[in-house]
Parts: C-alpha cells; structure tokens; sequence
C-alpha cells in the first residue's frame, strides 16, 4: 500500500529535481550521462556529473562574488590519487568552516 503523503513527498521531490536541473543547466552544467542522454533526475548523478555541477557551482559563485576562481579540471580525473585530491580541495572550499562566501 502507498500512502497517500508518501506520493506527495514524491512528486514533491521531482519538482525540486527540475528546479535544480533547470538552474544547473543555466549555469552551463552539462548533465548528460556517458551515453549523452539528459539526465531528469538528480538520482541518477553519477560521480562526474556530481563533479562537474560541484566545480561549475563554485565557479560561478567565486566569479559572481569578484573572487578568484579556484581551478578546477573540466572532468573528474581518472586516477584516484588525483581524484582524491581534486575532490577534498572542491569539498574544503565550499564547507563552511573553509567557506569564503560568508559576507563578513
């Protein structure tokens, strides 16, 4: 049995996804999957999509703000020692005890 508020956190849930495509794609994400189909769903991310959004994100903030803008590569690198780095310089820069966002 589904119950009813469950189908509305649902249908909630795929609103707030377009919403956050539609601005995504604004920004100049791409979220298309390997195969290049559009992606309609924030579940089906994948870790470069993830990535890409993060980086771009970032960006676009640092840019609208009149920060440097970190450097960050186009894609997800392939080796996982520089993945791992990438990635922990991405998530320290947008944490807020890191954060250079907060207007002080």
């Amino acid at each position: 049995m589904i119950f009813p508020s469950l189908l509305v956190n649902m249908s909630q849930n795929e609103e707030v996804d377009k919403i956050i495509l539609v601005q995504l794609k604004l920004i100049g994400v791409d979220i298309t999957d390997n195969k290049g189909n559009e992606l309609t769903s924030l579940r089906d991310f994948t870790k470069e999509v993830l990535y890409r959004s993060a980086a771009t994100c970032v960006k676009s903030i640092c840019e609208s703000m009149q920060k440097p803008t970190e450097e960050f590569p186009e894609e997800i690198p392939k080796e996982m020692s520089q993945t791992f780095r990438v990635c922990t310089n991405l998530a320290n820069l947008i944490t807020v005890r890191n954060t250079r966002f907060i207007n002080k």
